[in-house]
């Protein structure tokens, strides 16, 4: 009989950047204090978890999210990074979309570049990348946790699930949640 894996794929904390509702990709925001409380009582659910592997975006509010892990290594990854927002990064999310709505709904034109980053595909495609590469280690009896961003959580299940990307944002992933996946 094949054993299953259990993946968890979580998005951090709220962050500063989060709070503020700016476009931030991957600039290096802190969590806000509401993200570090809801670490806590993530973390406290967590710890009750045997992870076999854990994973984690190279970003600060990915890592704090995992402060309140108890004894874990954790494998730091910069594939784990969210979409990289180039010039708009400091852009308000509003301002952004009223001003460039081609960004808005970017599964539309899912290879239109942010000036100075990255389109959609390509960040997609970055972490389904890792997530290949990295599952043909997993072996069997496996609970695997990966800590990210939103794009992290979206593009694994958009690639698993074999999902149209012109309907991105296909689903919403808030701060702290995320899936469990039988794979």
């Amino acid at each position: 009989m094949i054993s299953n894996k259990e993946i968890f794929i979580i998005r951090h904390g709220e962050s500063v950047a989060n709070n503020l509702k700016i476009a931030c990709g991957q600039l290096d925001y802190p969590l806000s204090n509401k993200g570090i409380l809801q670490s806590k009582l993530l973390c406290k659910e967590l710890n009750k978890i045997k992870f076999d592997i854990i994973y984690c975006s190279k970003l600060k509010r990915a890592k704090q999210t995992l402060n309140s892990l108890k004894n874990r290594k954790i494998k730091i990854s910069e594939k784990l990074f969210e979409i990289n927002n180039g010039e708009f990064s400091k852009f308000k999310v509003n301002y952004l979309h009223k001003k460039y709505p081609k960004y808005k709904f970017q599964g539309l034109n899912k290879k239109l570049k942010y000036p100075g980053g990255e389109s959609l595909e390509i960040a997609i495609n970055r972490i389904w990348k890792w997530f290949s590469k990295e599952s043909i280690k997993w072996k069997k009896k496996r609970k695997i946790l990966i800590v990210g961003h939103e794009l992290t959580v979206c593009a694994i299940i958009i690639k698993l699930l074999k999902l149209d990307l012109n309907n991105y944002p296909i689903f919403k992933i808030n701060n702290c949640c995320g899936v469990k996946i039988i794979y």
